[in-house]
């Protein structure tokens, strides 16, 4: 679960694995901003992604724009590139979204 602000504000066990985080307190405070989740393009071999590209992936799309969002992420940790399909779903204080709620599933 990420906040407006882009920073994780909670996460599982599971998804730490995913994303490269050895527990769930190194990631909470993080901002996704700040390349903390090692995201990568899908070239060969794969470049990080850029930041203007990061207002385009599922957990901050659904944020922005109020909406259920999905895509594939690309992760590069210290032994693998894994790929990640993300289905996002803002989260809403009254009818202003304040963050978004994100599963992720490896492919």
């Amino acid at each position: 679960m990420i906040d407006g602000k882009f920073e994780i504000v909670a996460i599982s066990a599971p998804a730490c694995r995913l994303l490269g985080f050895p527990d769930e307190e190194s990631a909470v405070g993080q901002s996704v901003r700040s390349g903390v989740i090692p995201l990568v393009d899908f070239t060969s071999p794969p470049v990080p992604l850029p930041d203007g590209d990061l207002e385009k992936i599922p957990l901050r799309l659904a944020y922005t724009s109020g909406r259920l969002a999905r895509g594939l992420l690309r992760v590069q940790t210290a032994t693998e590139v894994h790929t990640i399909d993300a289905v996002s779903t803002p989260l809403f204080e009254g009818d202003q979204p304040v963050g978004s709620l994100t599963f992720f599933s490896r492919i």
